[in-house]
Formats: C-alpha cells, structure tokens, sequence
C-alpha cells in the first residue's frame, strides 16, 4: 500500500478507536464522557472501574522495622485537587520506587492505553509502578491531550500544568523515586511526551522519555524551544505499517525523521546518524553530540500500536520490537542509556 496516500477512511476507522484500540467515551465507564462511575471511590477509597485489571496480592511478609512505605495501601485510583485523575499500579512494592508514566492516546483512556501498552504486570514484576494519567476530554469522545498539534490532539487544556499536578499526588504518596521517572505515550500522548520535555515546568523531572508512535507537527515543534530538556534521555520508536503517524509524514503531521531531526538540533545534536540495524526488522537513527542519548528507533513490522505487546489494537497487530523489556532494563540500570543498547 502507498502510505502516502493513505484515505480518510482508513483514518478514520484509526481515530474511532481511540489510536490503541478503545474508545471508552467515559473512562472505561457508560456514563457520561469525563464523569466517574456511581461505583467507582476516586482518590479516596477502592475502585471498581470496568476494565481496570485484577492484581495479585503481594508478598505476605515485610522486613522488620522497614521504614519504606507499602504501596500496595495507596488507592489504584488518584484525583489532584483540580479533579485529574490517574490510576496508579504499584502491586507488591515498597516505595519510593522507579516509575513509569504512560500517556494514552487521543480519544481513548487510561484503561485503554493500560490494556494495550501491556506493562503494568512486567513492570510491577521488576520493582517498577505504574501510572496511566487521564487526558481531557475530546468533542468526538475519549479523551486527549493538548499536545500543541492540529490533528489528533485536543486543543484546548492546561496539561502540561496538570501533568505536574500528577505526578506532584503520585510523588505525595512515597511510592515514586523522583530521580527514577520515566515517561512515555502513544500516538497523540507521544506528542504530548515531547511537549512536556519541552516546557520548563517539568524540567528535571525525567530520567527519560519514550515516544510511541507519536504523532507530531510543527505545533508541537513550536513548543520545543529554548526550553527543551537536552538532560533526558529521548526515544521515538516508530512503525513502518503505521497509516495515521506515517513514516514519510501525511495526514497532517510531519515525517518520523524531520521532527525528529529538528528537535535533535534543539537539543544540542550535531547530526543524526545513517540508519543502524539493531535486528533483523529494526532500524536506527541515533543523534551525535548530544549531552544525552537521542534516538529513533524504526520497526519494519510497526503499525500505528505499542509494538511488542501482547495485546492487539483493533485488528493491528504488534510489531516485535521488544519495546516494554528494553524501558525496564534501562529503569533498572544505575545510568540511562539508548534504549537500543539495552
């Protein structure tokens, strides 16, 4: 198929459901969009939100005299005082501990985007929580993320304020080692990924960031300045089958390689790098001169999903970059590094 003449139709099967695989209008609810569930305590009790995954219990016995907080007692679900919500997963750990915060993408959910990036087990498994934080809601249903960008995206929200609104509740609870955060997003949460490395209000608050098949234009280049993070680490992981954040560029966002060249040059970069093969269907581009590693990773067998999962979005299936192990690898490592090294 010509990706670059993609039709709207294909796109807009793509955005009814939600860029990875739902369209819950509610949160994961049937109520209305951006309401909470009669049965559902957020913030403040336990909840019963559809689709939020079972957890096992964690290990019955703690070490005498520990001092470090349980997080298996903080509540799953999480309000700041402006009302965002964020659902949290820290099964079976004691904090404060490295953290990963992933971004669902437009017009979906946190429980959508926890179903497909499929982390939160692995993750917990390795000593590692969780957080999937709530976009705003969108006038077509689900929710977003006011990225900057024109398409895919909201465009109206303070989320960059919010975002640090999180993770100021998440860090509140003792269970998240602030010099351990990772974040990451799909589709128009990898835009907004960037967008946060890029404001100021959050500077110095990731060890790095990790976009998924992110969808970026110049509007959310316009906000990637003189303000831009040049201390974390920034991966962009990208799929060759993608039809809505092509490879080549369309549908209203910019090829993979220009953002990704332009924001290496706002980062301090010198140049970026021939193609590299890292397996036999994986390419990539890495900045030189950079203060921190600056990659892209291509995958040759990628659509517009969380590649290496093991669940599908919609009829998509994943492509077999190991994406999930290599961020937990590099969590757990004493120093970021490429995430094509790990």
């Amino acid at each position: 198929m010509d990706r670059r003449g993609l039709t709207a139709v294909v796109v807009a099967a793509i955005v009814a459901v939600g860029c990875n695989g739902r369209s819950d209008a509610a949160d994961g609810s049937s109520g209305p969009v951006g309401s909470v569930p009669a049965t559902q305590v957020v913030g403040n009790g336990p909840s019963s939100s559809v689709g939020t995954p079972a957890t096992t219990d964690g290990p019955a016995d703690r070490a005498v005299g520990t001092t470090e907080p349980s997080c298996e007692s903080v509540e799953p679900e999480l309000t700041t005082a402006s009302g965002r919500r964020v659902s949290f997963r820290a099964d079976g750990l004691s904090g404060p501990a490295p953290t990963i915060v992933v971004l669902h993408g437009f017009t979906n959910t946190r429980v959508g985007i926890e179903r497909v990036a499929d982390l939160t087990e692995s993750a917990n498994v390795a000593g590692i929580a969780v957080a999937y934080p709530l976009g705003t809601p969108t006038p077509i249903g689900g929710f977003g993320w006011n990225s900057g960008a024109r398409a895919f995206a909201t465009t109206a929200g303070a989320d960059v304020a919010a975002l640090a609104d999180m993770l100021a509740v998440l860090e509140a609870t003792g269970c998240v080692d602030r010099d351990r955060v990772v974040i990451t997003g799909e589709s128009n949460g990898g835009g907004m990924t960037l967008a946060a490395l890029c404001d100021a209000r959050l500077a110095g608050r990731f060890r790095s960031a990790v976009m998924v098949v992110p969808a970026v234009d110049d509007g959310v280049l316009d906000r990637c300045g003189t303000d831009v993070d040049t201390t974390a680490t920034l991966v962009a992981v990208v799929g060759l089958l993608d039809e809505l954040a092509v490879f080549e560029g369309g549908n209203g966002l910019l090829p993979q390689l220009e953002w990704f060249e332009r924001v290496a040059m706002s980062r301090g970069c010198a140049d970026v790098d021939v193609a590299v093969p890292v397996t036999g269907f994986v390419d990539r581009y890495r900045a030189s001169g950079c203060d921190a590693c600056t990659e892209l990773i291509a995958v040759a067998d990628g659509p517009h999903t969380w590649p290496g999962s093991t669940q599908s979005n919609g009829d998509l299936v994943p492509g077999t970059f190991d994406l999930n192990r290599r961020i937990i690898d590099d969590l757990l490592a004493p120093e970021p590094e490429c995430l094509s090294e790990r």
